[in-house]
């Protein structure tokens, strides 16, 4: 009986004990939550610098030096690593020639044979002139005896002028005769090497500084008007029909051609008139042009030979030529 008794009492307990906890009053008893310290951040040791390797320099080639003379190095037009000569072609580090023959006439419906000879040249002493026997004598002898006596590697005729007391005679240089042409118009090529050209009455004295002149030829006419068009009036007395024709063709100093027309051979070719030969000159690019003695006269030696088809075999009184420069 004691035994149920003490059983019922602690049931009770029990049950009266899980009421109180489950009561709304009751305090839950957490544990406080633990405020950590803030940590103090380890001292970052500096970086050590990182060497920089210094960049080597980019080596920059050495430029060539421009080479001294009238065109310098403005045109890739020389050599530099000895002569160089082609059928068609003589280069060195001082002279640039380049032939060519053309058979287009654009001017008429007649056969053409023309021929062209760009040169270029660093030094005015390459452009000489020589006389058959000399400047003041009527005296003449074939093509390729004089060019081949002065070992010319380019050559054609000049204005036919020696002998004639009445012409100007100015060669590589020398006064060789002071006088002035009524008839002819007059071509100055200077030691600078441009070029100049006067009709009989704008040509004076005061023209003729021989310290600046080194060719001087009288002939004609001039092809080119000042403001770059062909010329198609005349003042001096020309042949102004078809025929062969030499020029000298100007485009600036130091650059210039030869151009020699075959003409009076229906079956190969009739030439070119006046006005014809001056709109070549234009349509070949030059600024100015001067026609010299043509005919039977005109004629072109390249390297050893003729190399033009001349109308005759006219022997030469003078003759205008390139060679490598005085002192070469």
């Amino acid at each position: 009986m004691q035994r149920a008794a003490f059983a019922l009492i602690l049931c009770l307990s029990l049950l009266l004990g899980c009421q109180q906890t489950d009561s709304d009053d009751a305090v839950l008893l957490l544990p406080s939550p633990t405020v950590e310290a803030p940590l103090t951040p380890l001292p970052t040791a500096a970086p050590s610098p990182t060497a920089t390797a210094t960049p080597s320099p980019t080596p920059t080639a050495t430029p060539s030096p421009t080479p001294a003379g009238l065109i310098g190095g403005k045109y890739d037009v020389f050599s530099y690593e000895g002569t160089m000569e082609g059928d068609l072609s003589y280069v060195s580090d001082k002279l640039s020639i380049r032939l060519s023959t053309h058979t287009d006439n654009p001017y008429s419906r007649s056969r053409l044979v023309y021929y062209v000879a760009d040169i270029y040249l660093q030094d005015i002493t390459s452009f000489r002139t020589a006389a058959a026997k000399d400047f003041l004598t009527d005296s003449r002898r074939p093509m390729k005896t004089v060019a081949a006596g002065v070992n010319a590697i380019l050559a054609a005729n000049g204005d036919f002028s020696c002998g004639k007391k009445s012409l100007l005679m100015i060669r590589n240089g020398n006064l060789e005769q002071l006088a002035f042409s009524r008839n002819r118009e007059t071509c100055l090529l200077y030691r600078d090497g441009t070029m100049a050209v006067f009709t009989p009455d704008t040509l004076s004295e005061a023209d003729l500084d021989m310290e600046r002149i080194w060719q001087a030829w009288q002939f004609g006419p001039y092809l080119i008007n000042e403001d770059g068009t062909p010329r198609t009036t005349y003042t001096t007395n020309a042949n102004f029909g078809q025929n062969p024709r030499t020029v000298l063709g100007y485009y600036e100093p130091g650059h210039y051609c030869l151009v020699v027309v075959d003409g009076r051979k229906s079956s190969h070719s009739l030439g070119l008139t006046l006005p014809e030969l001056s709109q070549l000159m234009v349509d070949l690019g030059c600024t100015q042009a001067f026609n010299l003695d043509g005919g039977a006269t005109s004629q072109l030696y390249w390297q050893g030979d003729i190399f033009n088809v001349p109308s005759g075999n006219r022997n030469q009184l003078d003759i205008l030529y390139f060679v490598e420069p005085e002192g070469e």
